[in-house]
């Protein structure tokens, strides 16, 4: 297992940081997340997520997210851990040295592989990340295919998370439909540094889903969406 090893004291880590002033959201760093495990998986490190500094996430109040050793994890207060592995926390920590790995041919060079610890945040990670985690067109199955193992290992929601989940899953009713397709539309924040899909294309990709749900879970931030869907 990459992750769950038992030599964490000799093993090699990939750590990677954010940092508290980092305006982003808890998905953009799960997004971040998935780049980082493909790398670490690919130069046979562990990854560990840490704070830069050690400092309190904006979504996680260090009061509220600690471990049993008093360490601050944020990453924990709302997904299971994504490894065994510690490394010591305190003003230095998660300070990124990564800016020197651009490329994948460079993680392969002898002294790469030599550092026990190499650290890495979305500033200096980004243009090595993008060759292992592309974001996918809606209709490619191949990227998701591929991507869908990593989401998977780190989108496991703690158990209080998972209760309320069931609870609104039953206030809302979805419990008593079956199976259903979910879509989630958003716009607000998003629609100055993203492209949007209308209404007519969001149910042009749900068509061919038609034979296997008929209910459709619709989450938005726009309240305009639901009655633009119902008038087609």
């Amino acid at each position: 297992d990459n992750q769950f090893v038992p030599d964490c004291p000799t093993r090699q880590l990939l750590v990677y940081s954010i940092t508290r002033e980092g305006n982003f959201g808890i998905f953009s760093v799960l997004n971040q997340l998935m780049a980082a495990l493909a790398v670490a998986m690919h130069m046979n490190r562990t990854l560990v997520f840490v704070t830069q500094g050690d400092e309190q996430w904006m979504y996680a109040p260090r009061r509220e997210c600690r471990d049993a050793q008093a360490t601050y994890q944020a990453w924990n207060c709302y997904f299971e851990p994504i490894s065994n592995c510690e490394i010591h926390r305190d003003r230095s920590v998660g300070k990124a040295n990564g800016h020197r790995y651009t490329r994948l041919s460079t993680l392969e060079e002898g002294w790469v592989k030599s550092i026990q610890t190499i650290v890495m945040n979305i500033v200096f990670g980004r243009s090595l990340f993008s060759t292992l985690v592309e974001i996918p067109p809606l209709e490619s199955s191949a990227e998701l295919q591929r991507l869908a193992p990593l989401a998977a290992f780190l989108f496991r929601p703690v158990d209080p998370i998972v209760q309320y989940q069931r609870q609104l899953k039953r206030w809302l009713g979805l419990d008593q439909v079956g199976q259903y397709a979910a879509v989630h539309v958003r716009r607000t924040d998003k629609a100055l540094e993203e492209f949007l899909y209308n209404s007519v294309e969001y149910l042009q990709l749900l068509r061919p889903l038609q034979g296997r749900y008929r209910h459709v879970f619709v989450m938005t931030d726009d309240p305009t969406v639901v009655g633009s869907l119902q008038e087609i």
